[in-house]
């Protein structure tokens, strides 16, 4: 089961973490005091809504689901075939919980995102301007 893996939330920078503790006893988590971009580097499956640490977590060669929970049906991950878009968190757990549970399954979609993150810095220093190129096609 997808709650018996060490799950870690990264809060937006705005965000409050005492008002979140609560998350940490209800789902057992842990609320990183880290940033995003240099806590994501030390997991092994990200989840997110449509953010562009989900691109950060793919040029690390990191798996990611996302959910969309406003509907936005951003096309910017679609050519990236290790990072899954969910329209409902029911599916997406299920998927979390899948990958969890079956070692194959995980390796098979990390071997995905070691090859997307090729895709996004096939050169040394190519991911920021890849990464504006997806946003600018998104605007």
């Amino acid at each position: 089961m997808l709650l018996d893996k060490e799950i870690i939330v990264f809060l937006h920078p705005k965000m409050d973490k005492i008002k979140y503790t609560y998350l940490e006893k209800k789902y057992n988590c842990k609320i990183s005091l880290k940033r995003t971009d240099l806590g994501i580097k030390y997991v092994d499956l990200y989840i997110a809504t449509f953010s562009t640490t989900v691109l950060t977590a793919t040029i690390l060669g990191i798996p990611s689901l996302v959910i969309d929970c406003f509907n936005a049906r951003y096309k910017m991950f679609d050519h990236l075939p290790s990072i899954s878009v969910f329209d409902e968190i029911s599916s997406l757990l299920l998927a979390a919980e899948k990958l969890t549970m079956n070692e194959s399954e995980y390796s098979e979609l990390k071997s995905a995102a070691l090859i997307d993150s090729k895709k996004l810095e096939e050169n040394p220093g190519d991911g920021m301007s890849n990464l504006k190129k997806i946003l600018e096609n998104e605007v």
